[in-house]
């Protein structure tokens, strides 16, 4: 009589972190993810909103191609790893992808991954000394990209002053856009999902859409049809060019190549001539058609995103920007307030608060007056004011 033994699961011996290893390639899908897991991934610079789902899912050890923290922009991710206890293990390279599966059990002794008695990697063990160094870092570059930036943008408020209070150059459109809301797209990360979360906004407000370059391809996959495509004619694609109703090509010199993309379709593009990248310049051509609101689709909004950029696109980003002033709206806030169906004088009111900070500091750094006293004097003002109306 044949004798069955039962099979015991292989316990990985010896020092450090042991668990089963699971592989995430998207820090937006973890649910794969368990109690336990040493988790592996492919992700630069990680943010603290994955770092805080890693802790609650309780893993047992992070493990990361590259840096989770580069010393080019503050990312909290790596921090928050670290102080909650969790094993973060960085620069492993990505060879350990083709050799791991889901499940195998692996150890980490120090900066090595083992699998039985072979090492399959080795990367740089974070401490929280060594992240506080990188973070250290990273301010310091962001301030001084910030000075870049600030010398950027004064420079072209002084050469682009007619275009930006006068509107020269600007191209009159076709498409109707006064008093409507206008949907600028950009191929950025979240572009497909902040466009996807806008979609009641869009059914309920019938909107402009505007696609800058590959952002066509966003609005074309969303199943909505483009109103304007805008780009230089290198960036756009022949499905777009023949699908649009519109087109807007930028060019700093009045001219582009191949004009025949556009004139065997029977399309007479608009031309912008200005220099600058087109997800800027698209901002200042709603604002100049009297747009109701502008919403930003894929657009990068805070500063360590936008000072990882080109100093010189930042100044124009930044000075389309304050040119519309409350209009501008991210995708990120009109969902944020759909979903929670709160007053439209919510978001509206955020933004007036916004405007009188820039007017306040723009307003202190052209006269020097202290901004407490300032503040003093117009609360006083105003008291006085109400005193008075009550009297």
């Amino acid at each position: 009589m044949a004798v069955f033994k039962k099979r015991t699961k292989h316990v990985v011996q010896g020092a450090g972190v042991h668990g089963p290893v699971r592989l995430v390639s998207s820090l937006g899908d973890l649910s794969g993810v368990r109690a336990g897991d040493i988790v592996l991934i492919e992700q630069e610079d990680i943010d603290i909103d994955s770092a805080q789902k890693f802790v609650s899912l309780n893993i047992a050890a992070l493990v990361n191609s590259f840096a989770s923290v580069t010393g080019q922009e503050p990312a909290k991710g790596a921090a928050h790893l670290v102080e909650s206890g969790i094993l973060l293990l960085d620069e492993v390279g990505t060879g350990v992808w083709s050799t791991l599966r889901n499940g195998d059990l692996v150890r980490i002794d120090g900066n090595e991954i083992h699998r039985d008695d072979e090492v399959l990697a080795t990367g740089v063990l974070q401490t929280a000394a060594r992240v506080a160094e990188r973070q250290s870092e990273a301010t310091s570059g962001i301030s001084n990209r910030l000075d870049s930036v600030v010398t950027n943008a004064a420079d072209l408020v002084r050469r682009e002053r007619a275009m930006l209070i006068d509107g020269e150059r600007i191209p009159r459109l076709a498409t109707p856009i006064q008093g409507r809301p206008v949907v600028l797209v950009a191929a950025h990360d979240d572009a497909k999902q902040q466009l996807r979360q806008l979609r009641k906004f869009i059914v309920d407000h019938d909107p402009v859409i505007i696609a800058i370059s590959e952002g066509a391809d966003v609005v074309q996959k969303a199943g909505y049809g483009i109103d304007v495509l805008m780009g230089h004619a290198e960036e756009l694609a022949q499905s777009a060019i023949t699908k649009s109703k519109e087109i807007v090509l930028v060019s700093s010199d009045g001219r582009w190549e191949r004009p025949e993309r556009f004139e065997k379709h029977g399309t007479q593009p608009v031309l912008f001539t200005a220099p600058g990248n087109a997800e800027n310049l698209a901002i200042l051509l709603a604002d100049h058609h009297d747009a109701a609101a502008i919403i930003l689709v894929g657009y990068d909004s805070g500063i360590t995103e936008l000072t990882g950029h080109d100093p010189v696109d930042v100044a124009g980003n930044l000075v389309a920007r304050l040119s519309a002033n409350t209009k501008i709206i991210d995708a990120r806030a009109v969902e944020y307030f759909a979903r929670r169906r709160i007053g439209i004088w919510v978001p509206l009111l955020l933004l007036l608060m916004g405007c009188l900070a820039v007017y306040i500091a723009l307003d202190f750094a052209s006269t020097g007056e202290p901004i407490v006293d300032w503040f003093t004097l117009s609360t006083d003002s105003l008291l006085s004011t109400t005193q008075g109306t009550s009297a």
